[in-house]
């Protein structure tokens, strides 16, 4: 059996230890960087996920480290890049592989603030919420 890099990173999360994935791409500016090393424990999550927390999705066979904006349901999960102006497909929990606790920049090693994180994530979400109803309202209608 060949496994890839990412086969044994998602045996290991699968398995129940902590791993550590490095950040490409620019959906999560300023927050995470890319180059950025996240360290992601895996479930069961304890404390219970939250908005503002950063997890790794898995979705349509790609991975996405994004922040938590809204719980629809006990099993149903909206995420958000922090730059991005939409949020991503809802998930349910079967995709969240991991939560980000802690993140390892350039220069810097800390814990993700779930208080700021929270509120980033609360006003991100009442921005685009905010941004659809203006929208909707200034579309034109075909009567």
């Amino acid at each position: 059996m060949d496994l890839t890099d990412r086969d044994l990173f998602l045996e290991l999360l699968r398995q129940g230890h902590r791993a550590t994935l490095r950040a490409s791409g620019l959906s999560m500016l300023p927050a995470i960087w890319p180059g950025s090393t996240v360290v992601l424990a895996p479930p069961p999550f304890e404390p219970p996920l939250a908005p503002g927390d950063v997890l790794l999705t898995l979705h349509a066979d790609r991975l996405r480290l994004h922040r938590l904006i809204a719980i629809s349901r006990p099993n149903l999960y909206q995420t958000k890049g922090d730059s991005l102006l939409r949020p991503d497909p809802l998930i349910d929990g079967t995709q969240v592989l991991g939560r980000v606790v802690q993140l390892n920049g350039r220069d810097h090693e800390r814990p993700l603030a779930r208080a700021v994180d929270r509120l980033r994530a609360t006003t991100s979400a009442a921005r685009w919420r905010l941004a659809r109803s203006v929208a909707r309202t200034l579309r034109p209608r075909v009567t």
